[in-house]
């Protein structure tokens, strides 16, 4: 009996020894859901054009975890982009709208301790006056907020003109 508890403590060390977890949380529209929001993909496109999917990892909010040979795959040189695919469920009431987001960020962010990925829908007036989205198709921007020094933003502001008359002053 003892040595089925050693080999099953055994089973488990080596089990979550093999992976690993990004400490990422996701914001949309400055709020950051608890429940009906999942990644449903992540995609590795490397230099030459080629692309792998990763389907097998679990994500809760603040943690992204993944077998250690994916993370490795995600930081090797050869590697592009990642794109994150995203499912979001927003209720109102009864109702309620999907919305599917393709978040794309280059593997340096990775080495940040964490990663906080903000989502702005500009379907909606509030975001639509202040930002652009990333296309006519996708009526979204997304920015990303890590550890360390600087924190370039990706995503273009539009500003009204008493705010670019404020920039201009600073």
């Amino acid at each position: 009996m003892k040595i089925f508890f050693y080999l099953l403590i055994l089973f488990n060390s080596i089990l979550y020894a093999q992976v690993e977890e990004i400490d990422l949380i996701i914001s949309i529209d400055e709020k950051v859901p608890t429940n009906f929001l999942e990644i449903e993909t992540i995609r590795i496109v490397k230099k030459t054009g080629d692309y792998t999917s990763l389907d097998d990892f679990s994500f809760h909010q603040g943690g992204l975890i993944l077998k250690s040979k994916d993370l490795n795959l995600m930081n090797s040189e050869n590697v592009k982009y990642i794109y994150i695919l995203l499912k979001y469920r927003e209720y109102c009431g009864q109702d309620h709208k999907d919305y599917n987001y393709e978040i794309e960020f280059k593997p340096y962010l990775l080495e940040h301790e964490y990663l906080i990925l903000k989502i702005f829908n500009t379907s909606k007036k509030r975001y639509d006056k202040i930002y652009y989205p990333i296309s006519k198709e996708k009526k979204y921007t997304y920015d990303f907020d890590y550890s360390g020094p600087l924190n370039e933003s990706l995503i273009q502001k539009r500003y009204k003109k008493s705010q670019k008359r404020c920039l201009k002053k600073s």
